[in-house]
């Protein structure tokens, strides 16, 4: 097969493996924490900034569609995981921050998250993997030229 046909097949099995990956995780989720990936985003976003993002930077950095990010946000702020404040330097910013609560459960999740996706890759060696993140990375950064307008 020509390079073409093979990047359609490879672009249909990341899609495929992406969308299975997302229902794994969010079913475990589900099971062992009653909270979804989006969640899980969210606090993992907030944990690997230090525990506090503003709303815009958040939905930047979010997996899922940020489409309704606002209700995500208010019920996890209901739930206690999560804290809106005025950003202090702008007042038109609101930053988000982790609570107590939401860091506990974080740590809890994160632990298991990482056990799960390292089952799901433990069938490539490490070398491998290495190699596929090499791949992944600059699959995007075709896409980030492509966007800009420099290439078709």
């Amino acid at each position: 097969m020509d390079h073409s046909k093979n990047a359609l097949r490879a672009w249909l099995m990341l899609l495929k493996t992406c969308n299975e990956m997302q229902r794994f995780t969010n079913s475990r989720l589900q099971t062992g924490f009653q909270t979804s990936l989006s969640r899980f985003d969210v606090l993992a976003n907030l944990d690997q900034a230090g525990g506090t993002l503003s709303i815009g930077n958040l939905a930047d950095r979010l997996i899922a569609s940020s489409g309704n990010i606002s209700r995500l946000l208010d019920r996890m702020i209901d739930d206690g995981l999560i804290e809106r404040r005025t950003n202090p330097q702008d007042r038109r910013v609101n930053d988000i921050s982790m609570t107590a609560r939401g860091r506990r459960l974080f740590r809890r999740m994160a632990s298991n998250h990482e056990q799960w996706v390292d089952s799901i890759f433990s069938s490539i060696n490490n070398e491998d993997i290495v190699e596929l993140l090499r791949h992944l990375s600059s699959v995007r950064g075709n896409i980030e030229v492509a966007e800009s307008g420099d290439a078709n």
